[in-house]
Parts: C-alpha cells; sequence; structure tokens
C-alpha cells in the first residue's frame, strides 16, 4: 500500500482566501508541480520527500478491464490463502491464515466485473483490475494490491495459484457456494 501526502485546502474562507492545514502551503488547481513524502506502508518506510512536476499533457489510453468470460466462473467462490512470515500475520515466525471471497458477476455483453473481500472484514471489497478467461482457466488481478491468481476449472472448484508483489505462488483452490445469481 502506497500513500502520497500533500497540502490539500480544505476550504475556502468567506474572504475567498483559502485555508490549508496548519504548517502548509495553499493547494493551487493550475500549478505545474507538486511536492509531498512518499510512504510505503508495506515496507514500513521512513517517509521520502518527493516533487512531481508536469511534463506535458496527459496521454491515457484505456486498458481493456476484462475478456468475455463464461458463464460457469460467474458467481461466489470461497477460499482461503496461507501465508508465511508475511505482514499480514500476527505472528511473523507462524505465518496465518486469511479467508477471504471472491464475486464475479457478468454483464449482458459477456464481460465479467469481480471484487475479493476478506472474511474477516466484509465491508472492505477489493476490485479486479483485469479478468481473463481461456478454455477453463480464469486469471484475475488486483494492482492495488499486487495480487494475481491463476486457476483451471474443476467442477465447482477453481484449483490455481496466488502472488503477491511477485512472491512465491501459493496454491489457493476457490470453491463456489451458492448458485451463480448470488454474485449479482
Amino acid at each position: 500500500m502506497t500513500k502520497v501526502r500533500t497540502a490539500q485546502p480544505r476550504r475556502a474562507s468567506p474572504g475567498g482566501a483559502k485555508e490549508t492545514s496548519p504548517g502548509c502551503k495553499p493547494w493551487v488547481r493550475r500549478t505545474s508541480s507538486f511536492a509531498g513524502e512518499w510512504v510505503c506502508a508495506l515496507l514500513r518506510a521512513v517517509p521520502v520527500p518527493m516533487q512531481l512536476k508536469r511534463a506535458g499533457d496527459a496521454v491515457v489510453t484505456p486498458q481493456a478491464m476484462t475478456t468475455p468470460v463464461a458463464k460457469e466462473f460467474e458467481g461466489t467462490w470461497e477460499g482461503a490463502l496461507k501465508f508465511r512470515e508475511t505482514w499480514e500475520s500476527d505472528d511473523p515466525l507462524s505465518g496465518g491464515t486469511a479467508k477471504f471471497r471472491v464475486r464475479l458477476a457478468r454483464a449482458p455483453n459477456g464481460m465479467v466485473t469481480g471484487v475479493l473481500t476478506k472474511l474477516t472484514d466484509p465491508k472492505v471489497e477489493l476490485p479486479f483490475s483485469w479478468v481473463e478467461q481461456k478454455g477453463t482457466s480464469l486469471r484475475f488481478e488486483i494492482r492495488s494490491t499486487g495480487t494475481v491468481y491463476s486457476g483451471e476449472l474443476a467442477g465447482d472448484e477453481l484449483k490455481g495459484e496466488w502472488r503477491q508483489f511477485g512472491s512465491d505462488p501459493v496454491a489457493v483452490i476457490l470453491k463456489r457456494v451458492g448458485t451463480n445469481k448470488d454474485a449479482r
């Protein structure tokens, strides 16, 4: 998880001047640069000063978010990720288990949306950045967490591998729960 801290105006005061956090200069919308601190919470790093400068007009080519996915993949799936010595564990020496739910819902054109929810924190949903099907294989990515899952459909199970931030693969089996209509 990476975040950037910058000075942001709270609101315009009655006189038209902008208020900011104490000790910060006002943020100006038409600026060609901004400065702040880069903090990588995953690595528990010390904040590093940084400055971004505008180098030209934004040129963005949208990427397709999914390929068409067969109806057999639609639905709600649950699985557990056993991890070793990661920041997720209460006891880094013994590792732990994270139980989660995956929901895949198809649009009429066959495109699919998906979200992952930790069963211990169901209010937080992580949307899939990419979903791809090739035959009986399904792959999804959650770029915000560096997660990639690739699995093969075998009845009511997806048997596959989970990678996070380029880690070694961890075997994860997703089991279908409920019916396909539960994904909607």
